[in-house]
């Protein structure tokens, strides 16, 4: 007979450290090993082991400039003399590399760092710490408005990370994209992956080079939470003010990944939003909702009912609920 394990869910606001990101938040003391040696370059379920893509502003305000910002996920430092920003295009042809630093550049395990083609103008645009890495890089490769392709590769061109983009991945209710970064939720996250990614918060400034991400999501690789579980970002959304709160986040941990349903009710009886519909997720990631019903209008101010349920290989089914309240 199946498993069944059932929870009802109603969590408080979710509390975004403001300390950088540390190697050791994975796994905490004991070391944590990424399953990506079992996954090829074309699973968007492949999670970067050395260098991480988790930032980028495609389309810069008017006078300003493309920027990437990359974070060391290894336990050593990195020379980023043999490192190469590319881009892909839509053909799937990989660009000529550009070199991160013609000299011997360190970047220690957990160091942020930021590349454009004029990093003075970025920290002009959406401030700078003192104690991160900044790499200015003449002949910034091109990364087009409308969609494109980030990639990190070493001397030989083997891809270390490679993040597909589009200005869909945007907020929906991001009208005017120009100057608005996209974040990905953890550094440890794939970067091919979609949901992995949104922008940047208003409150901070729509970007943050060189430090944590607005939409930072800590708990997603600690070990503090337990397994086989989702988890909520906070109880409420403000789908039209475009912060840290402007979409729910429905974060998740399976040991072996699921089937997942997930729906939206409104009044806790009718469906206005299907999240999942026999999805098969990864071991760790994140599913949003930005206050939308499935014809894409936003929906009603009040109270919604979430309803969760994951179907795991050995015939296990988890099922939560959780409210949320939209919000003016």
């Amino acid at each position: 007979m199946r498993k069944i394990m059932e929870v009802f869910c109603i969590v408080g606001c979710l509390c975004i450290s403001c300390q950088p990101w540390k190697k050791e938040e994975i796994g905490g003391d004991q070391s944590y090993t990424l399953n990506s040696e079992d996954l090829s370059w074309n699973d968007e379920n492949a999670y970067p082991t050395l260098l991480s893509i988790n930032e980028l502003l495609f389309d810069p305000l008017k006078d300003g400039v493309d920027y990437v910002e990359i974070v060391n996920v290894s336990d050593h430092a990195v020379d980023l003399s043999g490192i190469y920003l590319c881009n892909r295009s839509a053909a799937g042809v990989l660009s000529a590399g550009k070199v991160l630093s013609q000299e011997s550049c360190l970047l220690s395990p957990g160091g942020y760092c930021l590349l454009s083609s004029d990093t003075a103008r970025v920290a002009a645009d959406y401030g700078f710490p003192a104690d991160s890495l900044r790499l200015q890089i003449k002949s910034f490769p091109s990364f087009p408005n409308e969609s494109g392709c980030v990639v990190l590769t070493d001397r030989q061109g083997v891809r270390i990370d490679e993040f597909p983009y589009t200005k869909y991945l945007h907020h929906p209710l991001v009208s005017v994209r120009e100057g608005i970064a996209l974040e990905k939720m953890h550094p440890g996250l794939p970067s091919a992956k979609a949901t992995c990614w949104t922008s940047a918060a208003a409150d901070a400034g729509f970007g943050t080079p060189g430090r944590q991400n607005s939409q930072y999501a800590p708990w997603l690789f600690s070990s503090e939470y337990p397994e086989n579980r989702f988890f909520a970002s906070s109880e409420i959304i403000y789908p039209k003010r475009l912060n840290t709160d402007s979409q729910w986040l429905l974060y998740y941990y399976f040991r072996d990944g699921c089937v997942a349903n997930v729906v939206i009710l409104y009044e806790s009886s009718r469906p206005c939003f299907t999240l999942a519909d026999n999805l098969l997720l990864g071991s760790r990631g994140v599913l949003k909702w930005s206050g939308l019903d499935n014809e894409g209008q936003p929906v009603p101010f009040g109270r919604y009912l979430v309803q969760a349920q994951c179907h795991t290989v050995e015939g296990e089914v988890f099922r939560q609920y959780f409210v949320v309240a939209v919000l003016p």
